[in-house]
């Protein structure tokens, strides 16, 4: 059965999340002038252990919240002869700032008003694949992260920012995963819409992770 990212995000809240999970940055990157962004990246299977930070410089390589963390991470890890399935979240974090490689790293920089810095940062897109077979190649169309449907400014629930800088996955925004052995290839290729904001000097460039 494939699971979506809101199985993840219910288990976690309510405790009982017995999959096991691992979120890793993979990638990050600033899209052009015109809202592009290729990102790509290569995850490779670990020994089911891995130290994600932080180091004594505060840099980690978590993907998620905090209260996903424990500082240790299951990597790719299939158990067995079961394949890991892969779900890929794309993050924003607002135009670019002092802090560009900062924004690119972290889950949650110094430039997101969760830290009191000027920038909105949110997900803004989601797909999930299947247990994928070998030396299979997959790709998928990615849109908008399920926190932030369409109307959730208008009722409340998030901000007019939030829910513009959502992806439309009839936007020619897709991501292709490549098993390969003991790896998965990932390419995400993403349209980000145009959103204005209030902060001085802002281009139309955004940094994503």
């Amino acid at each position: 059965m494939k699971c979506a990212i809101t199985d993840v995000m219910e288990n976690n809240k309510r405790g009982t999340n017995k999959p096991e999970i691992s979120i890793i940055h993979a990638s990050g990157g600033i899209s052009d002038k015109y809202g592009f962004i290729r990102m790509t990246s290569t995850l490779y299977k670990s020994q089911c252990a891995l130290s994600l930070g932080p180091n004594r410089y505060g840099q980690y390589t978590f993907g998620g919240p905090q209260s996903f963390s424990n500082n240790t991470s299951l990597g790719y890890c299939p158990s067995g002869k079961a394949m890991t399935e892969v779900h890929i979240v794309i993050r924003d974090h607002g135009p670019p700032t002092d802090d560009k490689l900062l924004q690119m790293t972290r889950f949650t920089d110094p430039s997101c008003k969760q830290l009191d810095g000027p920038n909105t940062c949110a997900d803004i897109g989601t797909t999930g694949f299947p247990q994928m077979k070998e030396d299979d190649t997959v790709k998928n169309d990615i849109g908008r992260f399920p926190m932030f449907p369409i109307g959730c400014a208008e009722v409340g629930n998030c901000t007019r920012i939030e829910e513009a800088i959502q992806l439309q996955s009839e936007e020619s925004n897709e991501v292709t995963i490549i098993r390969v052995g003991d790896s998965l290839q990932v390419v995400a290729e993403l349209n980000i819409p145009k959103v204005r904001v209030r902060i001085p000097k802002a281009k139309n460039s955004r940094v994503f992770d």
